[in-house]
């Protein structure tokens, strides 16, 4: 592991303390490797649309704040 990826957070270090509901979730969709945490939290709002933006933030590890913007943005 590069010294790059070793500082690049992922959405492993947000599953340690997640709800048994959304460690499920992040069982069935998995981050792919290489995959960053806003691509993962947007494959995430994809499949599973129900999900509210705290829980993207908890299972992606995105600040709640940049889910909240980017679904913003993308809405418009």
């Amino acid at each position: 592991m590069s010294l790059e990826q070793m500082k690049r957070p992922t959405a492993d270090a947000a599953r340690k303390e997640l709800p048994p509901e959304l460690a499920e979730i992040a069982l069935k969709i998995p981050q792919q490797p290489g995959e960053g945490i806003a691509s993962y939290a947007w494959r995430l709002h994809e499949a599973q649309p129900q999900l509210t933006v705290d829980q993207l933030a908890l299972l992606s590890g995105v600040t709640d704040y940049a889910v909240r913007t980017t679904l913003h943005l993308l809405s418009e």
